[in-house]
C-alpha cells in the first residue's frame, strides 16, 4: 500500500467519497497528511428528525454508511481508509468526525 500525502491528491478523495455519498462531508486535514468524514447536515438532520426517530436511523446506519464508502473506494478505486482517530470536542456535541489514513492499493 501507498500512503497518499499530497493535498490534492486528498482533496480528490474527498471528492469521490462526496460523489459515492452525498451523506458524509469529507474535508482534507493538511497538516496530519488524512481525511476527516463526518455526517453532512442533511445526515444530522435526518439522525436526529424526531419524525424518523433515532431507533430506525442512528449511529449504526451512520457506520453501515461509513462502511459502503470504503467498500466502493476500496473495490473501485483502489484507494484503502485507514482509521486514525476521532475528535473528542465534535463527540462532545454529538457529531463524529473520524480521520483516516489515505493508502492507494494498486
Amino acid at each position: 500500500m501507498i500512503p497518499v500525502e499530497d493535498v490534492q491528491e486528498l482533496r480528490d478523495v474527498c471528492n469521490l467519497v462526496k460523489q459515492i455519498s452525498s451523506g458524509l462531508r469529507c474535508d482534507v486535514d493538511k497538516k496530519r497528511k488524512r481525511i476527516a468524514l463526518a455526517p453532512s447536515m442533511g445526515t444530522i438532520a435526518l439522525l436526529t428528525s424526531r419524525r424518523i426517530g433515532p431507533a430506525l436511523l442512528g449511529a449504526a446506519q451512520f457506520q453501515e454508511l461509513l462502511e459502503h464508502v470504503m467498500k466502493v473506494l476500496e473495490e473501485v478505486h483502489g484507494i484503502k481508509l485507514v482509521f486514525d482517530g476521532s475528535s473528542t470536542a465534535a463527540a462532545l456535541v454529538g457529531v463524529p468526525i473520524y480521520y483516516y489514513r489515505v493508502f492507494k492499493t494498486r
